[in-house]
């Protein structure tokens, strides 16, 4: 066994191949009132992956309404008026389905697990949610409640949530990426059933959802399906997001938090372009020659080589209208930050001053090929990334060719990169000492 790992292993270090021909077949349809159905038909095994996909996050909020987007992913499981209160659930998990949901800046998404001979069961539930939820001041106040209590969990009394929060409001100034998908607490505290509804109204319809599904089932009669409880759907008018432009950054921006913890953290945070830019496979490469595993150069130097940190990453965060690559070292208890940023800037200048070796880069983009395979390993996730790809890029497609982007990336391009973005004046960090 040892020795196939070994021999596998080897194998990854090889120049990668392209792979831009590699698809899957997809039936696409939009219906009538402005729905958008991607279809792709697997019947290895009895089940199938159905994800919706509205277009709307944190990001289409409005000030004052923060938090709305994400109580919707809450408010979307109490009921509707044909179905009460917690039955959604429950009609799922005794048909043998899971479900969840899930809200970014730029959208939202929910979906079920099931065996596929419920089909029809799902798209009358998923059908009537979309138009018909239950809005009532009850709901919204134990939701509310409850969204209150996860922010609490995940920022108010978790250190590296608030920093994560902070380092958004110094990269975003006077932009919806500003605040945080979760919401401010005085926000939340003071949404009224109203504005949820205007909310709901003006973005939970068709026109503005992607249906994704995968798994067993034939193609003509799940259309057939769609049609009867989705194509009545009345359409809405969809505002186009009016985010103003972000402006170029020109000085460094610092903020130092006063948190109870053990040991000196640092988030640091460059502009960067938006997710799908050219620029943006040459700085996931990056991220993974600077912090992906053992033998990555943030790891090796900070943790294994000089032992002051006992965590150390790098990654390129892409949104719709703009990015940050985003470092973050965690120091050991008996070491101050200034030691580490003095390694962390030591392995930046490196970047910039020395192209990466061959192997650095082979191995990277192995990884990044690996990451792909995976998420074409189950239904799930390949309805989750055929939605992705819809929602970001206006094309599902846009899954297929990207290996074959990463697979052009030069170590020049690498080089260029670091000395375009890693730049003192655009810096932004948040620290929290000891």
């Amino acid at each position: 066994m040892k020795k196939l790992v070994a021999s596998f292993l080897v194998a990854l270090l090889v120049p990668l191949f392209s792979f831009a021909s590699l698809t899957l077949q997809v039936h696409e349809h939009v219906l009538k009132n402005g729905l958008r159905i991607l279809m792709h038909e697997d019947h290895t095994a009895p089940i199938i992956s159905y994800y919706s996909f509205v277009d709307v996050g944190s990001a289409h909020e409005k000030p004052k309404q923060t938090g709305i987007a994400h109580l919707f992913e809450h408010m979307m499981f109490l009921g509707t008026q044909k179905y009460g209160k917690k039955e959604y659930d429950a009609i799922l998990a005794a048909h043998g389905g899971m479900n969840n949901a899930g809200t970014s800046h730029d959208y939202t998404n929910y979906y079920v697990n099931i065996p596929s001979s419920n089909l029809e069961l799902v798209m009358e539930l998923e059908s009537d949610r979309l138009v018909n939820l239950n809005l009532t001041q009850e709901n919204l106040n134990s939701e509310r409640e409850v969204v209150k209590e996860e922010r609490r969990l995940r920022v108010d009394n978790n250190p590296i949530g608030k920093m994560y929060i902070t380092l958004f409001e110094l990269a975003f100034p006077n932009h919806p990426y500003y605040w945080p998908t979760i919401g401010y607490m005085k926000d939340l505290n003071t949404l009224t059933v109203n504005e949820c509804q205007e909310f709901y109204k003006t973005y939970y319809s068709p026109n503005n959802t992607v249906v994704v599904l995968a798994g067993d089932f034939d193609a003509g009669k799940a259309l057939t399906l769609f049609k009867k409880y989705y194509e009545n759907l009345p359409p809405q008018n969809i505002p186009k997001l009016e985010a103003p432009a972000i402006p170029v950054q020109t000085k460094e921006r610092v903020k130092v938090l006063k948190e109870p913890t053990q040991s000196d953290v640092m988030m640091m945070a460059y502009p960067t372009p938006s997710a799908g830019h050219p620029d943006m496979y040459a700085l996931d490469i990056l991220s993974k020659i600077l912090s992906s595993g053992k033998t990555s150069r943030l790891f090796k130097k900070l943790i294994y080589e000089k032992q002051v940190a006992s965590s150390a990453w790098a990654s390129y965060y892409g949104l719709k209208q703009a990015g940050l690559f985003i470092f973050m070292v965690r120091m050991k208890p008996d070491f101050k930050m200034k030691k580490g940023e003095e390694y962390l800037f030591t392995e930046i200048q490196k970047i910039k001053r020395d192209l990466v070796t061959d192997r650095e880069l082979t191995k990277a983009k192995n990884q990044i090929l690996s990451d792909f395979l995976f998420g074409l390993k189950t239904k799930n996730e390949i309805a989750e990334n055929l939605g992705l790809n819809q929602i970001y890029y206006g094309d599902y497609r846009h899954f297929f060719t990207d290996i074959d982007r990463y697979n052009q990336v030069t170590a020049e391009d690498i080089q260029k990169m670091a000395q375009k973005y890693f730049v003192k004046e655009k810096q932004n960090v948040v620290y929290i000492k000891n």
